[in-house]
């Protein structure tokens, strides 16, 4: 994971937004949140939710509301 603005990968984490673990970077200062949408490769949206979230280490909601909000 690599701060959005200058690319460090120096993070800490700095709590949670709206049940989102926020990061800050340690060089910069940046807060940003991992976005899992953009990191996921589209081929893996092919299989099932629960496979997806075993992948990612996440429960089951978060892969259902990113199909809801993306359109998957």
């Amino acid at each position: 994971m690599r701060c959005p603005k200058y690319q460090s990968g120096y993070n800490v984490k700095n709590g949670f937004v709206i049940g989102v673990q926020r990061y800050k970077c340690k060089e910069c200062g940046n807060s940003f949140s991992l976005d899992y949408s953009q990191v996921v490769d589209r081929d893996l949206k092919v299989i099932g939710f629960h496979s997806i979230a075993k992948l990612l280490n996440v429960s089951l909601v978060p892969v259902i509301n990113w199909v809801k909000k993306y359109g998957g």
